[in-house]
């Protein structure tokens, strides 16, 4: 609440101000401060969820159903405004994913994940999820192949990859998936291109027993 409410109040004012302003210097002005705002949110956001990885989550002692959280993950996307249809899943007609992984963490992965797909895969075009026959889950957007040695660097604290616009995304949604897997007993892996393509980027959570 100390990093998230100042900043939310701020927000709050600067979209009034940008309401009430007449057309010109000032409405563009107060546009410009609107989108700092939401850039800083979007950073303090994802520094308390590194910070949460950093400090450990515990894994439960008995196997969860991460199933239901997937969907609600997606859900949860659609919602605050992701177009409708962007996101395609595929189960593998699947019914229940059982593993011993925290729910938030898993939703916490998967959340940064998809995130990364949407913003960084062309626009228009679709990020697809695949459960796996081991259960591993992929990630798949589209996008220009990335080099081996780029792949690495990826999950490093503040990267971005090559051809990144300024300002897009923090630069620590692959490291906080990186950090939440290895604290839940399982990893992550990077390809590029993706499997059967010639294109692409694939992200994959390889789930811990």
């Amino acid at each position: 609440h100390e990093l998230r409410t100042p900043i939310a109040a701020a927000l709050a004012q600067t979209q009034r101000l940008k309401a009430e302003a007449p057309p010109g210097a000032l409405a563009e002005r107060a546009a410009r401060i609107e989108d700092s705002l939401r850039r800083l949110a979007a950073m303090a956001e994802k520094l308390l969820q590194l910070s949460r990885a950093d400090a450990g989550i515990p894994r439960p002692s008995e196997a969860q159903d991460l199933l239901p959280v997937l969907h609600l993950v997606l859900q949860d996307l659609a919602a605050v405004g992701e177009p409708v249809g962007r996101i395609v899943l595929d189960t593998g007609g699947r019914q229940a994913l059982e593993r011993r992984m925290d729910l938030d963490a898993f939703a916490l992965a998967l959340r940064n994940l998809v995130e990364n797909a949407l913003r960084h895969g062309p626009a228009g075009e679709k990020v697809r999820i695949r459960l796996a026959g081991d259960d591993s889950l992929h990630v798949v957007n589209g996008g220009a192949v990335l080099e081996t040695e780029q792949l690495p660097r990826l999950t490093q604290r503040f990267a971005r990859g090559p051809g990144a616009a300024a300002g897009a995304g923090t630069g620590l949604g692959l490291a906080i998936v990186e950090r939440v897997m290895e604290q839940a007993g399982g990893r992550l892996e990077l390809r590029s291109p993706a499997a059967g393509r010639k294109d692409g980027f694939e992200a994959i959570l390889h789930l811990p027993p």
